[in-house]
């Protein structure tokens, strides 16, 4: 998978595991359900939509700050420190 090639050695969908609010990857099982629920003709008034099959992951992550959760003080006060010093550089090329 795509994975393996990005980072050689991550076992396929250990990313997607850690991250997810289920803790696993979807099964094939998940998706054919998905499949025979919308040709059983007995959801004709659902026309349009994107369904999302990816655990909550979309809904826990939105933004893609989920990540910031594991940050501590220390992170924080790097990330800000970093910030200052930006503002600062920026005011002082504006002189």
């Amino acid at each position: 998978g795509m994975s393996k090639r990005i980072k050689p050695g991550d076992e396929a969908g250990a990313r997607t595991k850690a991250m997810n609010p289920m803790g696993r990857v979807g099964t094939m099982e998940e998706l054919q359900n998905l499949a025979v629920f919308l040709i059983s003709g007995g959801c004709d008034w659902i026309n349009g939509e994107t369904i999302a099959m990816d655990g909550g992951q979309a809904l826990a992550m939105g933004g893609n700050f989920y990540q910031l959760r594991d940050w501590t003080d220390a992170d924080w006060e790097n990330a800000r420190e970093q910030i200052k010093a930006q503002n600062e550089k920026d005011r002082s090329a504006r002189r």
